[in-house]
């Protein structure tokens, strides 16, 4: 498995999807800082007067004034976790499985004595690692353009000040956190990949999908628990929020029912010219 995980690795890097990916990322993180200085100095007598700028219309007082370097990269996260990530694991996860299985490149994959599952399960995994490197870009990226661009704060988190350290131990558990929900992710939509003939058809069932969960979320509060999509933004914002016994129940079942099914259906497949 080890062999299908580093070719589609290089692959993937060939083929440059990633670096326009990061170039997107990279757009947003420096954009957005370089914004937000933009409307703080130039909204600073708003915020004192009680009146919310048009560029934070969105968001409270309270929130507007929290925004500094040190807890920019958490706000990334935030509004890039909940739909580009998701997305952009969709995109790499299809382009390996499916656009293989549609265009007949899968077979010369099963000529050579390794078995269907390690295949499948090779191609989601790689997806798995090009996220964690996209992710870890992004902080380092964000904390950076942080530093850079806009003015210093404190780090709160659950009312308690954080310093030095401190901080970036807290980012990277809520960083790891977020991505270990994109990784189960990725492996819930595998099954998908395989049964779907177009690449195309992948993205826009994983955005109804993720559209869909969110209004079930909404309506059906109960049952958000059991969505893997309303667990996108759970982990970050700045408070401590643990991984509860019953979500990791939920998370295990994620994964073990979609590889089930992703290597049951795969194994039944046939491929032709």
């Amino acid at each position: 498995m080890g062999t299908i995980i580093k070719n589609e690795l290089i692959r993937i890097v060939h083929e440059k999807k990633i670096y326009i990916f990061m170039i997107i990322l990279g757009v947003i993180t420096i954009g957005m800082a370089l914004g937000i200085e933009s409307l703080l100095r130039v909204t600073e007598g708003s915020i004192e007067n009680g009146i919310v700028p048009p560029g934070f219309a969105l968001m409270s007082l309270g929130e507007i004034e929290k925004i500094n370097s040190q807890n920019y990269p958490m706000m990334i996260l935030g509004v890039v976790v909940g739909l580009v990530l998701p997305l952009m694991s969709v995109v790499f996860l299809s382009g390996i499985i499916t656009s293989d299985i549609s265009d007949g490149r899968i077979r010369y994959t099963l000529v050579g004595p390794i078995s269907r599952w390690k295949v499948i399960l090779g191609k989601s995994l790689s997806t798995i690692v090009i996220m964690f490197f996209l992710m870890g870009f992004m902080l380092i990226l964000s904390y950076l353009s942080g530093y850079i661009f806009i003015r210093s704060g404190t780090y709160i988190v659950d009312d308690v000040e954080l310093e030095g350290v401190s901080i970036m131990l807290h980012m990277l558990e809520v960083y790891m956190k977020s991505y270990m929900i994109i990784a189960i992710f990725t492996i819930s939509l595998t099954p998908i990949c395989i049964l779907l003939k177009k690449v195309t058809s992948v993205i826009m069932f994983s955005v109804g999908l993720i559209i869909g969960a969110s209004l079930i979320s909404i309506i059906f509060r109960a049952v958000s628990k059991y969505l893997i999509t309303a667990y996108f933004k759970a982990f970050s914002n700045m408070v401590n929020k643990a991984i509860s016994t019953e979500e990791i129940i939920i998370f295990i079942a994620y994964v073990v029912i979609s590889v089930i099914l992703a290597v049951a259906i795969f194994n039944k497949k046939e491929f032709t010219e």
